[in-house]
């Protein structure tokens, strides 16, 4: 099973992850937060959805569900962990939905559903195809016009090492890409 595999990830990081809560503190996923007050002229916010793909306990380390609620009236959360989803439904209104996939396919989610896709440090335990694959998902489910934001963190070590200019190549032939502040984001708004 090698490390960049979606097996991998579920079954020996997640549950290692889990036990010793080791992470960003909420303070580090400001750049984050501040991209997502970018999108609001993208988004018509009156009954908007989103999607947090690899939500891995991200909800309580990076603080997502509160900002989250507070703009979109659906959010669902994805995850290759059904303890991730678990613990998620025991500290998330009743509304949120959640979606349990094998890694790389969302095909229990309708096309063109969402008006935001979100994900934070968790593709980077992917390797480019893997990621180019989830991204062919997300321009599926994501409506006209909705747009994607996907934070890749830390790179090297136990982490894999996405090839950017492979990935920017690819989304550019089916949405504009857009710069968002800081590092290792790739965001855009599908044509």
């Amino acid at each position: 099973m090698s490390r960049g595999s979606i097996d991998w990830w579920r079954d020996e990081w997640a549950p290692k992850r889990r036990e010793t809560q080791e992470g960003w503190a909420p303070k580090d996923s400001q750049p984050f937060f501040d991209w997502l007050d970018r999108t609001r002229p993208f988004i018509e916010e009156e009954n908007a959805s989103v999607c947090n793909i690899g939500c891995m306990f991200d909800y309580l380390e990076f603080g997502c569900y509160k900002p989250l609620r507070k703009r979109f009236k659906s959010i669902t959360y994805v995850d290759v962990s059904q303890d991730a989803l678990d613990d998620l439904k025991e500290n998330v209104d009743a509304s949120v939905e959640t979606y349990l996939t094998e890694g790389l396919e969302l095909s229990g989610i309708k096309s063109n559903h969402f008006d935001l896709i979100i994900s934070v440090d968790s593709l980077v335990y992917l390797e480019t195809k893997e990621v180019l694959e989830y991204f062919e998902e997300f321009r599926r489910v994501l409506k006209p016009s909705g747009v994607y934001s996907i934070h890749f963190g830390r790179q090297g070590a136990m982490h894999s090492v996405i090839d950017y200019d492979q990935i920017r190549s690819k989304l550019s032939e089916w949405s504009d890409i857009i710069q968002p502040p800081g590092q290792n984001f790739i965001s855009g708004v599908k044509r």
